[in-house]
């Protein structure tokens, strides 16, 4: 018996269950990425349009200098607070988006609190 399987499926399995789970979550942490995939872009917008209970939560030490502007070009209409509000000196809320100025070592450590736990 002979079977093809192709060679994107694991990738466009994983993609699905990415766009589920964004649906359905009430949280999602986002550590260490570049929004330059626009395939998980369009999940997080998905998930931003259809979740209106999500919250976003963005672990990034450069986020500010590096990210912040990427993120608001991928998901302008999607975020309803573009002028961030500070929380703490390293904590920063965009409405229902929260970005933690943090190294990925302190979020591996429990040093972050939260917001909405």
């Amino acid at each position: 018996m002979l079977f093809f399987v192709h060679p994107y499926l694991p990738i466009l399995v994983h993609c699905n269950l990415l766009l589920t789970d964004c649906f359905t979550a009430d949280n999602i942490f986002i550590i260490g990425y570049s929004f330059n995939d626009e395939h998980i872009n369009e999940s997080i917008r998905m998930a931003l349009i259809y979740n209106k209970s999500l919250t976003i939560h963005i672990l990034d030490c450069d986020f500010l200098d590096k990210l912040e502007l990427k993120y608001f070009s991928e998901f302008t209409n999607l975020i309803p607070d573009q002028n961030p509000e500070r929380i703490s000196e390293n904590v920063y809320s965009y409405g229902n988006t929260f970005a933690y100025i943090y190294r990925f070592k302190d979020f591996l450590l429990g040093k972050i609190k939260y917001q909405n736990e």
